[in-house]
């Protein structure tokens, strides 16, 4: 799978990237997915899931679902 846009920043080693989509508003830290400022979401890289760190708008809901379909991951059920 091919991420178009790709901006990484490393802070305190940490990398930060945003993806070409939504890249105004949604962008990784490490393994979780920040949607605008807030975190929403962690990336589960052993089950290749993304957990939702709770209930969404629907803007937010298809930010993680975008994150999850990038890495070829599922969205769990379950909120983390």
């Amino acid at each position: 799978q091919t991420i178009t846009y790709l901006e990484i920043r490393e802070m305190n080693n940490t990398i930060t990237w945003s993806l070409d989509k939504y890249k105004q508003n949604l962008r990784i830290d490490g393994d979780f997915v920040y949607s605008y400022s807030t975190k929403v979401a962690e990336i589960d890289h052993l089950e290749e899931k993304v957990k939702p760190l709770g209930y969404w708008s629907m803007t937010t809901s298809k930010h993680i679902n975008y994150v999850a379909r990038e890495y070829g991951y599922k969205v769990s059920q379950e909120v983390a």
